[in-house]
């Protein structure tokens, strides 16, 4: 059996309890066993990543913390509305940051970062093959009135589906493409890659009217029950092909600027709703993010969109972070972390 080398610490920390005694923790670094002693829970200040002193010990530590410098990871606004520290934080930040392999060092510079939410964040992003920081930083569990919502930033997306062994093909990016609406109806029915085939073939369920196109093959399509369309606009469209052999799936989604001015995503003009002031298309204001980065914005967003149905069974139902701002109507990162916290 491997001889295992212990080495002993010892950590003075200045306490302002016990009649402000200095306490001195003696650990000796050993292997860890699969579960938690109960007395003992593991804790260092050095290099080491294996913190156990028992509970006392560490309420003392945290103790110590909330009256020095390092509190300042801590604070947070109390219901009078001051900065108040919590010692119970720090117990919590020390200890699950102890069972995520996060060093008490790091633990302590995370403060309320690290919580029950980036725990489960952790937890999720170990099934992603993520280490602790970056599922922390990329992973946000979200609370809504209809359960949590774990929101995911696109780069963890697009290594879900890389690593399920997903080919993943960027056709077409930001490309100005033709609009179409419904002769008969007048009626916005969208992009021409809506009614297109993989080979770029308009489908048989329709026919586009063009200048110049002969009269006679109107009505035959018109005869034949095919939806006359006519060109109404430009958009700008983003369309991805996926591969996923091992399923079976080869599938090519597509998304506009259009589709994200009616989302209420973009700044433009809604293809269909009417200003009941002007009478004139109503106007969108769009969403920050999307207002000045579409073409990224529209490169994320269809990337969520496939890997969601092409690598469900990784992605298990979670959204793009963006998605998720959409979704608790936030503008910044910086609220939706808030929201997680």
């Amino acid at each position: 059996m491997e001889e295992k080398t212990q080495v002993k610490q010892q950590i003075n920390i200045k306490s302002n309890i016990n009649n402000n005694e200095d306490v001195e923790l003696d650990n000796t670094k050993t292997a860890l066993p699969n579960t938690i002693p109960k007395t003992k829970i593991s804790t260092s200040l050095s290099k080491s990543n294996q913190l156990l002193p028992d509970l006392q010990q560490i309420e003392q530590f945290a103790n110590s913390v909330k009256n020095s410098a390092m509190a300042k990871a801590f604070e947070h606004k109390g219901k009078d509305g001051k900065m108040v520290v919590d010692v119970g934080d720090i117990i919590a930040a020390v200890t699950l940051g102890w069972d995520m392999g996060i060093s008490p060092p790091a633990a302590l510079m995370l403060g309320r970062k690290l919580n029950a939410n980036s725990y489960f964040s952790v937890l999720r992003g170990k099934e992603l093959g993520l280490d602790a920081i970056t599922s922390m930083s990329k992973i946000y569990i979200i609370p809504t009135q209809n359960g949590d919502i774990i929101a995911l930033d696109v780069s963890i997306i697009t290594k879900a589906i890389i690593d399920s062994g997903t080919e993943i093909h960027y056709i077409r990016t930001s490309a100005p493409t033709p609009t179409y609406t419904e002769i008969k109806s007048g009626r916005y029915l969208g992009h021409k890659y809506m009614f297109t085939d993989k080979d770029d073939k308009i489908k048989d369920d329709y026919f586009i009217y063009v200048k110049g196109v002969n009269d006679n093959d109107v009505k035959e399509a018109n005869g034949q029950g095919k939806i006359i369309l006519i060109q109404s606009g430009i958009t700008h469209v983003t369309s991805v092909r996926l591969i996923r052999k091992s399923h079976n799936i080869d599938e090519t989604f597509h998304y506009s600027l259009q589709e994200a001015t009616d989302a209420g995503l973009y700044r433009g003009f809604h293809s269909s709703l009417i200003d009941s002031k002007t009478k004139n298309p109503l106007y969108i204001t769009g969403r920050d993010n999307w207002n000045n980065h579409p073409f990224t914005m529209l490169r994320n967003r269809i990337t969520s969109i496939g890997g969601r149905i092409v690598v469900a069974d990784k992605l298990q139902g979670s959204y793009s972070k963006e998605e998720v701002m959409e979704i608790v109507n936030v503008q910044t990162e910086d609220e939706l972390q808030t929201l997680a916290i």
